[in-house]
């Protein structure tokens, strides 16, 4: 195969990767743990956690690197460790199919930005760097996507 038709392809096939929905946050959102199986599969493991709002199930998706809590049978938490080298900015909510409106909160530090008061069925979205390259860019955070009560 010709080198630059090759190189031509591949560019083409990243920019299309771009945009594409890692995991639908809304469609799996205050839905059962039989519902979300139904979207993402089976878990690789379930176990028990605690939540603010009290003790939950949790189940961990690896092909996804996601992690469900249910509060009360529902999805409530969405934890996306990692998220495919997306960047650690509003742009990486597009592969949530989550996107915010407005400006985000920051901490102190700007390790963590949060959407707040988002549309239903998402109440909140956090962003939470987890590592740093040697020149200090966020290379890895976990997004974190709240369900509205």
């Amino acid at each position: 195969m010709n080198k630059r038709i090759f190189f031509g392809l591949v560019l083409l096939s990243l920019a299309s990767c771009k945009h594409r929905v890692v995991v639908d946050a809304p469609a799996i959102l205050r839905h059962s743990p039989e519902e979300v199986e139904a979207i993402l599969g089976k878990p690789d493991s379930t176990y028990a956690t605690e939540t603010l709002a009290g003790p939950a199930l949790a189940q961990h998706f690896r092909m996804y690197n996601v992690e469900v809590e249910y509060v009360d049978n529902k999805a409530s938490y969405i934890s996306v460790k990692g998220p495919h080298g997306l960047p650690f900015s509003e742009e990486a909510l597009e592969a949530f199919n989550a996107k915010a409106l407005g400006e985000p909160t920051k901490s102190a530090d700007e390790k963590v930005l949060r959407w707040i008061k988002m549309q239903a069925p998402i109440e909140a979205i956090s962003f939470a760097a987890t590592h740093y390259d040697s020149l200090q860019n966020v290379d890895n955070f976990t997004v974190t996507i709240i369900g509205r009560k």
